[in-house]
């Protein structure tokens, strides 16, 4: 009797990159670590010699990482960049991953399997701190970083509550569906992260509910000036 399929049979990671390698490499040597790696899409708009490195990271994966390393011209829009490699997720959930981020394997199988057990819920996260390092000693500071639920039924109630205690739901898992049918909404494009977000949220939060796992979820370096952390999870 076959066994129940892996939470990651049912994930993709979606990484955004651009012209940062040493975070890559350090992204790429964490995801070395794991015993099972979901699907992974690389949206790459580096330029061409760091791409190229890029892709030998590649190679420290196992060799039954499914990875599809999309290349993108610098001049793309992050906006567009995400919504076309977002558009090629072939599961039933899916994960934002900034190549500074850490998200623990754990927290994402039972994220997975939170939604599949809850179909009223589009999003879910869990407990995330951010951290800086120290750079002489590599000593670790984490401040904790704000992630909330918004679970009323009625539709308006939920949006308003979400408006009124707004915190970011980009890095959360989420329903490819209902995703890929809110990037079909007729957006006008743009050249930053900040208000496309915001509005995504709102579409989303719309179409279900938001919830949060007590659990360890996620660890975010809290500046990209810093340079990239040696740092064991």
């Amino acid at each position: 009797m076959p066994g129940k399929p892996h939470p990651f049979s049912s994930l993709t990671l979606v990484l955004p990159t651009y012209n940062r390698p040493s975070y890559f490499a350090r992204q790429m040597a964490y995801f070395a670590t794991w015993d099972t790696l979901p699907a992974l899409i690389i949206a790459d708009s580096s330029e061409p010699t760091i791409q190229k490195a890029n892709a030998e990271q590649l190679l420290t994966l196992c060799s039954s990482a499914q990875v599809d390393h999309r290349q993108y011209e610098q001049t793309i829009s992050p906006s567009q960049k995400i919504a076309d490699s977002v558009a090629q997720v072939k599961t039933d959930f899916f994960l934002m991953v900034p190549d500074d981020d850490f998200f623990f394997p754990s927290a994402l199988e039972e994220g997975v399997s939170f939604l599949q057990t809850h179909p009223d819920y589009v999003v879910v996260h869990g407990e995330t701190v951010t951290f800086t390092s120290d750079p002489q000693t590599g000593a670790l500071t984490s401040v904790p970083y704000r992630q909330e639920s918004a679970v009323e039924s009625d539709t308006a109630v939920r949006l308003w509550r979400y408006l009124n205690n707004y915190f970011p739901i980009f890095y959360s898992i989420q329903r490819t569906e209902v995703y890929q049918r809110v990037l079909k909404k007729d957006l006008p494009p743009f050249h930053d992260l900040f208000f496309p977000e915001l509005l995504f949220a709102i579409a989303i939060v719309l179409e279900g509910c938001v919830g949060k796992l007590t659990v360890p979820y996620s660890m975010r370096q809290s500046s990209i000036r810093q340079a990239p952390s040696r740092i064991s999870l």
